[in-house]
């Protein structure tokens, strides 16, 4: 070390590599450098994640609606069952229809049921990621 750069040291300045004159010494900026680089890396996995978790949030409120959307319709089916039943006439024809209506919207809400489990997992996952990177 020359004599200018302990005179520079003592007063609290250094020299880098390229001949810049720092108020740091050379290992806290490599260190300060290296926590920004980090700082901005996790602000950028953390938006990421909100992201993400925001789109889970919507899909799972999208699918809550369809589910009692179908929950709806399909007591609104089985009343209208009901009614036939109690009436007469060709009721046989009409209960049919019904049946078949019910028929369908069960094939439908266990589809909901089906894609709201696999949101569930992506939530499990997404939840598993965080408390990795949280733990790390």
């Amino acid at each position: 070390m020359s004599e200018a750069d302990n005179i520079l040291k003592k007063a609290g300045l250094y020299m880098d590599d390229l001949h810049r004159l720092r108020l740091l010494a050379p290992d806290a900026w490599e260190t300060t450098t290296a926590l920004s680089e980090q700082s901005k890396e996790f602000a950028s996995i953390l938006e990421s994640f909100l992201a993400s978790s925001g789109n889970l949030i919507k899909t799972f409120e999208e699918v809550a609606a369809l589910v009692e959307a179908e929950r709806l319709r399909a007591m609104s089916l089985k009343s209208q069952l009901a009614a036939v039943a109690r009436g007469g006439g060709d009721a046989d024809s009409k209960r049919g229809q019904i049946q078949v209506l019910i028929r369908q919207k069960e094939v439908e809400l266990e589809r909901l049921r089906t894609e709201l489990e696999a949101a569930a997992k992506v939530e499990a996952e997404q939840r598993e990621f965080i408390q990795r990177f949280n733990a790390s």
